[in-house]
């Protein structure tokens, strides 16, 4: 039994808890989360996953012909779970990436256009003698900006 254990025991704690049911006994195996000093956020997404409980009845006799074989499987399936879910991750980690490139060019794409474009127009009203209207405008004539530095100084 201990055996088919290791392999979990290599990176996170197990609790094994036995009660009587009827004429059987129930085994019930939890892992628990990641030992300390790992990351926090992946034993928040591992919880669900990886430390799901493995619980089995049956007579003294059964157990003792069955559970390691029983093991063996739970450990299995969890090891494909882990590796499932490390390949999941870096697939998602990947496509991330990719669509913050695809983002950042169609961004600086569009600014090129949108600098193009102003550049046409205003090309296009010095050819058709338009004069640039000022950046502030100021309702009561003036500068704006020096204006009211002279206010400021009073």
């Amino acid at each position: 039994m201990f055996t088919e254990l290791a392999p979990v025991l290599k990176d996170r704690a197990i609790t094994i808890t036995l009660a009587a049911e009827g004429d059987g006994i129930r085994v019930n195996v939890i892992p628990h989360l990641k030992k300390k000093g790992d990351d926090d956020k992946k034993e928040t997404e591992e919880s669900s996953v990886l430390t799901a409980a493995f619980t089995v009845t049956g007579t003294a006799e059964e157990l003792d012909a069955e559970l390691g074989g029983l093991l063996t499987s739970f450990v299995a399936q969890r090891a494909t779970a882990a590796t499932s879910l490390a390949s999941l991750e870096a697939r998602l980690t990947a496509e991330r990436k990719l669509i913050e490139d695809e983002a950042s060019k169609l961004t600086k794409d569009a600014q090129k256009k949108l600098d193009e474009a102003k550049k046409k127009k205003t090309e296009a009203d010095k050819k058709a003698g338009v004069k640039p209207v000022p950046e502030t405008a100021n309702l009561f004539g003036g500068d704006g900006d020096k204006e009211d530095e002279k206010e400021d100084e009073s």
